[in-house]
């Protein structure tokens, strides 16, 4: 996947993109070492790895010109819920800074996030299979859109922000969540 982001997003040279993704791997590793350190409870954040791969992706973005770096946040870090604290925070900082890479990174590249909600990917089926039933059923009453969203919800928009197209929109955040309500998994947290 990362070799056709390179080669038709980035629009680098075969033997530059080749490159470039034999060290990813390395690089993955190395930062996830260093990410460790930083765990809050159980949860990794979600922030230092696309400061870090965009830290690295821009020298090559600006050498060809420039380009478009798009991050994945969640819309949980822009509604509050109980025990949604870690996770929309850590979310909340990837999108604010998504904002922040955009000015400074403007004009030459730009930078947006898609902000999906609720998509029906493995982990989602994780968390819903320890859960009853009936959750699944309560979080689609929830969503206006009658569903819970699936990747091919989320790709269209992030293919336009890639594209020439959305040349005049940076520092942008895209809810994707069928305006799904901030109570959408309901959870019993009892008062402290």
């Amino acid at each position: 996947m990362l070799d056709v982001c390179i080669a038709v997003y980035f629009r680098f040279s075969a033997s530059m993109g080749h490159r470039t993704v034999a060290r990813w791997p390395n690089l993955i590793r190395k930062f996830s070492q260093r990410a460790r350190l930083i765990r809050v409870g159980r949860h990794l954040p979600s922030f230092p790895a696309p400061f870090e791969l965009s830290r690295l992706a821009v020298p090559l973005l600006l050498a060809r010109g420039g380009g478009s770096i798009i991050n994945i946040s969640s819309v949980a870090g822009s509604k509050t819920t109980r025990a949604g604290l870690v996770h929309g925070t850590m979310k909340a900082a990837l999108s604010h800074m998504t904002k922040m890479m955009a000015q400074d990174l403007a004009p030459r590249i730009r930078v947006n996030a898609v902000l999906p909600g609720a998509i029906e990917t493995a982990a989602l089926s994780r968390l819903l299979s320890r859960m009853d039933p009936s959750v699944r059923a309560t979080m689609i009453e929830r969503t206006p859109m009658r569903r819970n969203g699936v990747p091919d919800d989320i790709a269209p928009m992030v293919v336009y922000l890639a594209s020439p197209a959305a040349s005049w929109i940076t520092g942008k955040l895209y809810d994707i969540d069928g305006n799904a309500s901030a109570d959408l998994i309901p959870k019993a947290v009892p008062d402290l």
